[in-house]
């Protein structure tokens, strides 16, 4: 169990400083009231008991609210992706295990949303469902990618049956905010005789889907993940996204990245900022002698910050794809930096079961692992250099 922690005094943005990527002082307050009431109970609850997923849908519900008072249409993907990625960024700040799969449910929410303009005939329901939290998000996208980019086989087969409807076959190793019967289940599969792969959305209540016991996982118990099982499971036509899926992937691509890079530097920012407090109170020379590491994960933490915040803006476009998956490579090795030097400056303490930095060294130890990850990301590069 972890106690919930009173983080740094955050100040509010100074006019013409360096972006911290999380929401303003008043918002990224708000942020961690919402939260640690869930917290707590998710702590109290122990270790392999999935009970995350209210503490989720209600953050992404407050930002969907959020959004439509600025303008956005409910219907649509969001024109700018700044405020969901500093909304991630802040939950990350204060436990990764919400601000991982408050990402997955909004990635799955950007899914329905690009399907819902582009193919009149999805099922109308799904994404109004999704939005309100009727049903959480579950991207188990890693197996699409990897085909598209790598040309990895797919789990999943799929097949037509008489009167449009699909049926699903196959085994998904890993996916998150499986919380049946409440939640949508959104993946590729590959046509059982060779044809064209899809993305469809599967509700967790259709028979057939079989999700595995929780393993116990380190510092992500409560994101409710496991391996799917997918037995004869038969969906309706309407339930298929996107009927090419090479060209699905290429266009939410970089939104699904530079989501992942602010949890990422959520992450990273809090470890800076727990480390930059302690270095300030210390009486010890021998701690002080990690000030200049400090400033240099400052300085990285603003050269990931400013192009990751334009890039939010207009969701990635003009961006190569190159440089948006450095960019992920690049946070997600900064968050492992930042928390090991936390660490250090913190010293014995930090290895306190219950203790903040404890949390975050495991948090951090997901993000080499997190789909796509480290070897996949530097084999891709590898293929431009």
């Amino acid at each position: 169990m972890v106690a919930v922690e009173t983080g740094p005094r955050r100040p509010d943005p100074v006019p013409g400083a360096v972006p911290r990527l999380l929401l303003p002082g008043s918002d990224h307050a708000a942020v961690e009231e919402r939260l640690a009431p869930g917290i707590a109970a998710r702590d109290a609850a122990g270790p392999g008991r999935p009970v995350g997923r209210e503490v989720v849908v209600g953050l992404s519900s407050w930002v969907d609210a959020r959004l439509a008072a600025a303008g956005q249409p409910g219907d649509r993907p969001a024109r700018d992706l700044s405020f969901v990625g500093q909304v991630i960024a802040s939950a990350a700040w204060v436990d990764l295990s919400v601000a991982f799969p408050l990402w997955c449910h909004r990635m799955v929410i950007e899914y329905l949303a690009d399907a819902a303009h582009a193919r009149p005939g999805l099922d109308q329901a799904l994404l109004p469902a999704t939005r309100r939290g009727d049903l959480i998000g579950s991207t188990a996208l890693a197996p699409a990618i990897a085909h598209v980019v790598a040309g990895t086989p797919l789990p999943v087969t799929w097949r037509e049956e008489h009167g449009g409807d699909v049926v699903l076959d196959g085994r998904l190793r890993w996916a998150s905010n499986l919380f049946p019967p409440d939640c949508l289940l959104v993946t590729g599969a590959m046509h059982a005789g060779g044809g064209r792969p899809i993305l469809v959305a599967i509700p967790g209540r259709t028979a057939g889907l079989q999700v595995d016991p929780y393993p116990e996982l380190l510092a992500l118990g409560a994101t409710g993940s496991s391996s799917v099982r997918l037995e004869a499971v038969r969906v309706p036509g309407d339930h298929v996204l996107a009927s090419n899926l090479r060209e699905f992937i290429t266009a939410v691509r970089a939104p699904f990245l530079l989501l992942q890079s602010c949890f990422a530097l959520g992450l990273a920012r809090r470890s800076l900022d727990e480390a930059g407090e302690a270095l300030a109170r210390t009486t010890s020379p021998a701690t002080r002698t990690f000030a200049a590491d400090l400033a240099r994960a400052e300085d990285a933490y603003t050269d990931a910050v400013v192009p990751l915040t334009r890039d939010l803006a207009c969701r990635g476009a003009g961006t190569p794809v190159r440089e948006v998956v450095a960019r992920r490579l690049d946070a997600a090795r900064l968050a492992t930096e930042a928390v090991a030097l936390e660490s250090k400056v913190i010293g014995g303490r930090s290895f306190v079961a219950s203790a903040g930095t404890a949390r975050r060294l495991r948090e951090s130890a997901f993000l080499p692992v997190q789909a796509p990850t480290e070897g996949q990301l530097r084999w891709e590069l590898s293929l431009s250099e």
